[in-house]
C-alpha cells in the first residue's frame, strides 16, 4: 500500500468530524488523486479537494463549475423560481454527487467507508466541510465573456447566517450561497445547509 493510501486510511480509521480534519483528508486525498493521475475519474471531488486548499479558486475547474451550474439554471427567470432552484441543484452537485465519488476512491483503494455510510453522518461531514470552505470563493474572472444566456454566474461563496433578529428563514449557523450574475450584477442568497445542531 501506498504511502498516501496509508495516510487517507488512516486518517480515517480514528475518524472525528472536525474542520480541520476535513482539511487535512481532502489534503490527502488530493495528493493520491494527482499522483495516480485520476483527475477525470474524480473530476468533482478533486475540485473541492483544491477548493479546500486554496482562499480563491478561479482557474479552468472553477470556471466550468460556475458553467455547469449556469447551465443547469438559465432557463429559469431572475425570480423566485430560480432561487427556489438552485439550492436543489447545489444538493444534487455538492452533496449527492461528492458522496458517489468520494464512496468510489474509498472502495477503490480499500479504505473504510463506514463513516460516511449514513445520511446523518454525511450531513455532518458535509457541514464541517462546506463550514472549512466559508470566505473562500469561486470565481469566473473573465470580463469579456461571450454568451447567449440573459444571465451567468459569476461568482459563489459560502457563509454562515449569525444573527437571528430579523425573520429572513435561516438559523443561526446555517450555511448560506451568495451568488452574483452577471451581467447586471445581481444577488442571490439562499440556505445550502441547515445548522445540524439545532437539531441535536
Amino acid at each position: 500500500m501506498n504511502s498516501y493510501i496509508k495516510r487517507v486510511c488512516g486518517r480515517i480509521k480514528n475518524w472525528a468530524t472536525t474542520e480541520d480534519n476535513i482539511g487535512l483528508l481532502f489534503r490527502d486525498l488530493r495528493l493520491y488523486i494527482e499522483v495516480e493521475q485520476k483527475e477525470k475519474e474524480y473530476p468533482l471531488l478533486y475540485f473541492f479537494t483544491n477548493w479546500c486548499l486554496h482562499p480563491k479558486m478561479d482557474r479552468k475547474q472553477a470556471r466550468e463549475l460556475l458553467e455547469e451550474l449556469t447551465t443547469a439554471c438559465h432557463k429559469y427567470d431572475l425570480d423566485g423560481d430560480l432561487l427556489s432552484y438552485l439550492p436543489n441543484k447545489l444538493h444534487i452537485l455538492f452533496i449527492e454527487k461528492l458522496k458517489d465519488e468520494l464512496l468510489s476512491l474509498l472502495k477503490t483503494i480499500g479504505c473504510n467507508y463506514a463513516f460516511v455510510g449514513t445520511t446523518k453522518k454525511w450531513y455532518f461531514i458535509c457541514y464541517h466541510l462546506f463550514f472549512y470552505l466559508v470566505g473562500k470563493p469561486i470565481v469566473d474572472n473573465n470580463e469579456n465573456k461571450k454568451t447567449n444566456k440573459p444571465y451567468w454566474i459569476k461568482s459563489f461563496s459560502i457563509s454562515i447566517f449569525e444573527s437571528s433578529s430579523e425573520n429572513v428563514g435561516f438559523e443561526v449557523g446555517d450555511l448560506i450561497f451568495n451568488c452574483k450574475l452577471a451581467p447586471k450584477n445581481i444577488f442571490l442568497v439562499g440556505k445550502i445547509m441547515s445548522n445540524p445542531y439545532v437539531l441535536l
